[in-house]
């Protein structure tokens, strides 16, 4: 499915270079207060707001309604709005926010009340057009002589002065107030003017700061940040890892990047994660490169992030591989950080290298802030210890508030007065304040210091982390009341616990905690805890109630994200409204308890009819690495899991039990028609054939893709040489298998060649026939019941946005007699799994998760789709009771899937008429 990028709208519908008139042309209608400048030459039907009045206009016509019939219909159903202020949007005077409209829309105007993601995209892509015009172009006061001015700059073909920079995004990224406070606490940066030259002189890739300890990386990294940002001709995007902030890890990343990143491209900030990560950056290069503008990502401090359980991966692995001369990626470590693990050919390996050298001023504040502190741990004041202790342990920015009470002592004025002497005084080198004046939080003034302070033999770190739990489990007690709870324990102390996700699974379950924590520290941000759960050793259950809330986030982000510490009842409301569309009843259990108990008489969901996936009938289990699948006569699966060929029951398939074991992961499995099953290894070169009636039996192999081994010699001469090296290659690695209704198995040959070969079960060893033969690789195979034979053929080619992956899905007639296969459609999404249905029809799984149902009968009529697998569909199997069953190439989730109840009956491509705007 084609990703929601809204595309700037055009600043002037004409040039202007020379000859340019300063008068519309003939007929036509100037826009009065469309721009400051009076030189505009932009008539009404350039106008992006009038155009958008239009189109409502007309969908409101088609509709038979007048204005005031669809403001009553609109306030029936909730939406307040009047006639006037209809008319006012029709003739294009008054662009709204874009919540109204889309309500107008699904509610009051489009049919059944339902608004299509193809019809959101295109109204979405209409109304921004004309709401970023209107609040670009409003009057702006003039001086005398303004008309002269410009008109003349004109007519000597020269652009006006004002520079249409490109828009911020109707998303403005909330990190960039952390740059900036980066930025304010190092005002002047000492020595680093050449080295500052360096970084902004626009050089495209890969460049690498290194430096020790205080040198200064982040200050410089800040600078080079704001000042290309204020220079405008420069896109950055960036991110400060700090461990000492508790903030250094790959998911914290993410949950900033990819806000940046959409609101560069004017996009809905999608889910924070790397396939979200990767899509944004190809399309921020490619506007970059359309633009001529320059795109600079920084990622300061890489060596800060640690290794947890659970980790999926780590910051580094989160780099583009995609730079050019416009786009260039800008790091900074501490020498001696190792990135090896990047995949050979990483444009990181060619990068330019700037070591800096320690300044003496900072490293003199770092001797002293250390023996600060040593002069402190030696002292006999335990009272102060104990704070640098807490401090330690804390891992993150805290308030004096939470000290005194982790140390369970009153809050009187001498016991503040105290802890305001250690703190700005005991210890006034080795901390800093952070924060807004009224909510000061303590933190170390460098990772280096914090380290110190953690490796102390004296402080007991463990001791006086088990208070702070302590703590915090006093707060769960108190239900997190919102008006009390300390900020610490809403956006740090998660983030703290790297070493317990267990401790962190029972925080993150407290919907109390979930509801008063995401308006403080942000959707995103919850989002990235919850991804470090996933190494705590959960039970089945937990796991399930994790995954849920995960989904109900994730599905959720768009509407929570900018929730004040005021609507938490509608954050709660959203949340169970999504628990409720996946069946997440226990989830919705304990939303429905926490809205039931909040204050006052308020409205709180009790069910809903609508699912997110109609056709997903159940979720069968889990199953790690399963590859490959078949359904067996008697109603049980077969299946690849790694190196061992297993069955089970659809129903449990945690008690699966082990069939064979091969000598490398099984590729491709499928099923013969006497009830035989055969399987290819992962090299390629073995097809064997398993018994089900002798279980843990050897299995007979029926032969071998490369049927001789590499000759010493190849031929007399080169070229005889060369096309048998080929031939033997293209041999090898043979990864897909049907079996026929005659018993007889299709494979591919291997290689890129697309041939299709034939093996006949009953002559074990003889060598395969070739039957047919593509121009592309064969991507996956099925057989038909009819004896009718689906193909899946897949390449690289360009598209309008660069590189993509074309499927095509073929028919070939029954018995593969000699002849061209029928194509019945193609797709831009690569295609891992097929399937065929008992009436004929082929369902092909993708590396997007989506689930296509094509008619074989029908090649015009394009796919439908069924569902979207949470990850990447690794193997489709066909129940006898004609239920689908998915398995995900990641998550391990087995899902069932009624192939009859498709997400619509339309073309998966196609969108109803009436909703084009």
């Amino acid at each position: 499915m084609a990703r929601f990028h809204p595309q700037p709208p055009s600043r002037d519908a004409r040039p202007s270079g020379h000859g340019a008139s300063s008068q519309p042309e003939d007929g036509a209608e100037s826009v009065t207060g469309s721009s400051g400048d009076t030189g505009d030459h932009r008539t009404r039907d350039d106008d992006p707001a009038v155009a958008f009045g239009k189109k409502l206009q007309e969908l409101v016509s088609s509709k038979g309604l007048t204005l005031g019939q669809a403001a009553q219909r609109g306030r029936q159903r909730g939406l307040q709005i009047t006639k006037q202020q209809l008319s006012r949007w029709q003739r294009g005077e008054n662009i709204p926010e874009w919540p109204p409209v889309q309500q107008l829309l699904s509610v009051v105007l489009l049919p059944n009340g339902k608004l299509d993601k193809d019809a959101e995209r295109r109204w979405y892509d209409l109304w921004h057009a004309a709401r970023e015009y209107r609040q670009s172009n409003r009057r702006r006061p003039q001086t005398p002589g303004t008309r002269a001015r410009t008109s003349s700059a004109t007519r000597a073909g020269t652009p006006p002065a004002a520079s249409h920079r490109p828009r911020t995004g109707a998303w403005p990224p909330a990190y960039w107030a952390t740059v900036r406070d980066i930025r304010r606490r190092t005002p002047q940066l000492k020595g680093r003017d050449e080295e500052l030259s360096v970084l902004t002189d626009g050089t495209g890739g890969y460049t690498w700061v290194v430096g020790e300890p205080y040198a200064g990386k982040t200050a410089l990294l800040a600078a080079v940040a704001t000042d290309l940002r204020e220079a405008g001709n420069t896109d950055v995007v960036c991110y400060f890892m700090s461990h000492r902030e508790a903030n250094a890890d790959g998911e914290r990343l993410l949950s900033a990047v990819v806000p940046q990143l959409a609101a560069l491209l004017d996009e809905p900030p999608p889910v924070a994660d790397s396939i979200n990560l990767q899509a944004l950056w190809e399309r921020a290069c490619d506007r970059a490169e359309s633009t001529g503008r320059t795109l600079l990502l920084i990622v300061d401090g890489l060596d800060e992030e640690r290794p947890y359980p659970g980790r999926r991966l780590p910051a580094y692995g989160l780099l583009p591989s995609r730079v050019s001369g416009r786009v260039a990626v800008l790091l900074s470590t501490r020498p001696g950080f190792d990135m090896s693990e990047l995949p050979l050919g990483h444009p990181i390996q060619d990068h330019r290298r700037i070591g800096l050298p320690t300044l003496e001023e900072p490293r003199r504040a770092a001797v002293l802030a250390r023996r600060e502190m040593d002069t402190l741990l030696d002292s006999a004041d335990d009272e102060a210890v104990d704070i640098l202790a807490l401090l330690a342990a804390a891992g993150g920015p805290i308030g004096s508030d939470d000290l005194l009470q982790i140390q369970q002592t009153p809050a009187e004025p001498h016991r503040r007065r105290r802890l305001r002497r250690i703190l700005r005084g005991d210890l006034a080198h080795s901390l800093e304040r952070v924060g807004p004046p009224d909510a000061v939080r303590y933190q170390f003034r460098h990772l280096s210091l914090l380290e110190h302070a953690q490796k102390h033999p004296d402080l007991g770190a463990l001791e006086v982390r088990q208070r702070i739990h302590a703590w915090a489990r006093g707060w769960s007690e108190t239900r997190w009341d919102p008006a009390r709870t300390p900020a610490y324990l809403l956006d740090t102390y998660p983030a703290t616990m790297m070493e317990e996700p267990g401790l962190l699974y029972e925080l993150t379950q407290d919907v109390n905690w979930l509801v008063t924590a995401l308006p403080v520290a942000g959707v995103d941000t919850v989002i990235a805890f919850l991804r470090r759960v996933d190494g705590a050793g959960l039970t089945d259950a937990d796991r399930s109630a994790h995954e849920a809330l995960v989904g109900a986030l994730s599905g959720q982000a768009s509407q929570l994200r900018g929730a004040g510490p005021q609507q938490r009842l509608f954050v709660a409301r959203q949340l169970m409204f999504r628990a409720l569309e996946d069946s997440a009843g226990r989830l919705a259990g304990k939303l429905h308890t926490y809205l039931s108990d909040g204050p006052g008489p308020h409205l709180y969901p009790f069910r809903t009819t609508r699912h997110r996936e109609p056709a997903l009938l159940a979720r069968s289990g889990r199953l790690d690495r399963v590859r490959t699948m078949a359904a067996l006569p008697d109603g049980r699966v077969v299946a690849g899991l790694g190196e061992r060929l297993v069955v089970w029951n659809p129903a449990e398939p945690s008690a699966a039990t082990e069939l064979s074991r091969h000598t490398t992961h099984v590729a491709a499995v499928d099923v013969l028609p006497d009830g035989r099953v055969a399987a290819i290894e992962w090299d390629g070169r073995g097809i064997w054939v398993h018994d089900l009636a002798e279980p843990g039996g050897k299995p007979v192999e029926l032969g071998r893709a490369a049927g001789t081994p590499l000759p010493h010699k190849l031929g007399p001469d080169a070229a005889t040489a060369l096309a048998r090296l080929r031939e033997l290659r293209n041999a090898i690695t043979v990864h897909w298998m049907a079996a026929l209704s005659d018993g007889c198995i299709v494979t591919d040959a291997g290689g890129s060649d697309g041939r299709l070969v034939r093996w006949d079960p009953h002559r074990p060893g003889a060598d395969p026939i070739e039957v047919g033969r593509h121009d592309a690789p064969v991507r996956a195979l099925a057989a038909l019941p009819d004896g009718r034979l689906a193909t899946v053929t897949g390449e690289k080619k360009l598209s309008q946005v660069g590189e993509k992956d074309e499927s095509r899905v073929w028919v070939w007639d029954s018995g593969m007699r000699p002849g061209p296969p029928m194509e019945i459609g193609r797709h831009w999404a690569a295609v891992t799994a097929v399937a065929a249905l008992a009436d004929g029809r082929v369902v092909t799984g993708h590396r997007t998760g989506h689930i296509l149902l094509w008619d074989s009968t029908a090649p015009s009529s394009g796919p439908v789709e069924i569902g979207t697998h949470p990850d990447s569909v690794s193997a489709i199997a066909v129940l006898d009771d004609g239920r689908l069953l998915t398995a995900g190439e990641w998550g391990g989730w087995l899902l069932a899937w009624n192939p009859d109840e498709p997400v619509s009956r339309r073309s998966w491509a196609g969108s109803p008429a009436e909703c084009r705007p």
